[in-house]
C-alpha cells in the first residue's frame, strides 16, 4: 500500500511537470509566431549596429 502511495505521488509530479512544460511551449508559440523578429525597446527602425551597441550597453 505506501509504495501505492508512492508511485502515484511520482506519476502525479511527471504530469504535472509535463503539463507546466506544455503550458510554457504554447506561451512561447502564441506570444510571437516562428517568422518575426524580436522587437526590442529602440524599436522596428533600429539598425542591427544599433542593437549591438545597446545591447553591449546593457551588459556593461
Amino acid at each position: 500500500m505506501p509504495v501505492d502511495i508512492v508511485n502515484t505521488y511520482l506519476e502525479v509530479q511527471q504530469l504535472r511537470e509535463a503539463v507546466r512544460k506544455a503550458e510554457l511551449d504554447l506561451m512561447i508559440s502564441l506570444a510571437r509566431p516562428p517568422s518575426t523578429r524580436r522587437v526590442d525597446i529602440g524599436g522596428s527602425q533600429m539598425t542591427d549596429s544599433q542593437m549591438l551597441l545597446l545591447k553591449r550597453i546593457r551588459i556593461n
